[in-house]
């Protein structure tokens, strides 16, 4: 039996006992690529990679044992035959021997269709749980990313206001700061005008005392030459008083 060629088909009437015995279609018996299985199963085509690799790698397990149960009992059926050469004896043990095989081979396919619907269930509760875990994943990831999102809203926020609370309060410094200066300006400009005013003041004084100081000197000097004055007509006066004193007691 060689199921790696679809164009050799079992010509075999033995093989196609064994394979009608046995329940088995010989046209899912033969090799096929990853490609094809998928395309045959749509269902598969939206499943993940994995999921996709394990049912084809289940079909290529059940494939191979299908063959491997029709080619022993195949083989089974021949040895049986080869036992008798005689012909009536060889269709008796044939019959028989096809009864209790196609007997034996319902149970074995009874038993492998069981174990193929649990695996199957197996394989539809894992895809299942597999989406299920996905979905969880993904709701979670989303949850995750919500609060990671009104985490930033609410560090943008808080950062904003204290942006903003930083430039009111540096306002308020430069406010207080030109305020301050211009305080400081007028201080400055009044003790200006104060000094300006005291240097008038004392330039008057000293303009006022050296003004007295010159009367004071001129009245002085007045009073000198007067005095002068008065000695010299005294002592003139006094020269005449001689003089005449002497002519008279000449």
């Amino acid at each position: 039996m060689d199921f790696t060629n679809k164009k050799i088909k079992i010509n075999s009437p033995r093989s196609k006992k064994v394979l009608l015995a046995l329940g088995l279609d010989e046209n899912k018996l033969y090799e096929i690529s990853k490609k094809e299985y998928i395309d045959s199963h749509p269902e598969l085509k939206q499943a993940s990679e994995e999921v996709q690799d394990k049912r084809y790698e289940h079909f290529n397990n059940r494939r191979i044992k299908a063959i491997e149960d029709a080619k022993k009992a195949r083989q089974e059926l021949i040895e049986e035959l080869e036992k008798n050469n005689d012909k009536n004896q060889e269709e008796e043990v044939a019959q028989s021997t096809q009864e209790e095989l196609i007997k034996k081979e319902l149970e074995k396919l009874e038993l492998i269709k069981k174990q193929q619907i649990g695996e199957i269930k197996n394989m539809i509760e894992y895809e299942y749980n597999q989406k299920e875990a996905y979905k969880k994943n993904k709701r979670k990831e989303k949850e995750r990313e919500e609060k990671e999102l009104k985490k930033k809203e609410e560090r943008q926020k808080i950062e904003k206001e204290r942006e903003l609370k930083k430039k009111e309060e540096m306002e308020k410094k430069m406010e207080l700061k030109k305020k301050e200066e211009e305080e400081l300006i007028k201080l400055l400009k009044e003790q200006e005008e104060k000094q300006k005013e005291q240097k008038k003041k004392e330039e008057e004084k000293i303009k006022k005392r050296n003004e007295d100081m010159l009367k004071k000197q001129y009245e002085a000097k007045k009073a000198k030459d007067e005095l002068k004055k008065k000695i010299e007509k005294n002592q003139e006066d006094q020269r005449l008083q001689k003089e005449k004193k002497q002519y008279e007691m000449e």
